[in-house]
């Protein structure tokens, strides 16, 4: 009896699936900031699928240009990775959510996979069902009603401090407060203060490409 073939250990199994892999698959060979929307786009054509707007695509093989469809885990993120409690929209403190779709685009059951991000009450009624998909479209909705709102107050001159000494105690208080509210307005109209905010977000969520898409 002849003696049984040994088994090929898994260090040397490894390099020879990754060979035959790489052989026989359809890799991206454009830019790679657009592999994501290519990988999609590869995927709905294929499965006759709808992907959403934010979703992204990982690979079985690892490999950050396959485009075999076979190996593709699409992933649709419903909370886009923003800090809880702030608003993205002004930074002030969230108490809801803002569903990135219009409701007119998804009513019923469809609501329920549509992506999230927090949001102010203020905020999230100013944009109410705006036709704006991205964070930063959103956000010029949400400033521009506010410019709207507090038109006059953003326009008044500041006031001296030898003029609000002639004042009497009441009038004071009255333009003192008037001054705080303005700056917690156009505190809120300067929102964000880092450029890479939406990014960070987006990226943290898995989706690399949040500016290329669209999404910020």
């Amino acid at each position: 009896m002849t003696d049984a073939m040994p088994a090929l250990r898994p260090a040397q199994q490894h390099p020879t699936f990754q060979f035959q892999h790489k052989a026989r698959s359809p890799r991206w060979m454009g830019a790679r900031g657009l592999y994501q929307r290519a990988a999609l786009a590869k995927y709905a054509s294929t499965t006759g699928r709808d992907v959403s707007i934010w979703a992204y695509v990982t690979t079985a093989c690892d490999l950050d240009d396959c485009l075999d469809v076979e190996c593709m885990f699409v992933h649709a993120p419903t909370h886009i990775d923003y800090p809880s409690r702030i608003c993205v929209y002004c930074g002030d403190p969230s108490g809801t959510r803002d569903h990135l779709v219009p409701r007119a685009w998804s009513n019923g059951a469809a609501r329920l996979f549509v992506a999230v991000v927090p949001a102010c009450s203020d905020c999230n009624g100013r944009i109410n069902d705006s036709w704006a998909v991205s964070v930063s479209e959103r956000r010029k909705v949400a400033h521009a009603s506010l410019r709207k709102k507090y038109r006059d107050l953003l326009t008044e001159k500041p006031w001296r401090q030898e003029d609000l000494d002639e004042l009497g105690h009441a009038l004071r208080e009255h333009v003192i407060k008037g001054q705080h509210k303005r700056e917690w307005v156009k505190a809120r109209l300067a929102w964000p203060i880092d450029p890479e905010y939406d990014l960070r977000a987006f990226q943290r969520t898995g989706i690399e490409d949040p500016a290329e898409r669209g999404l910020i």
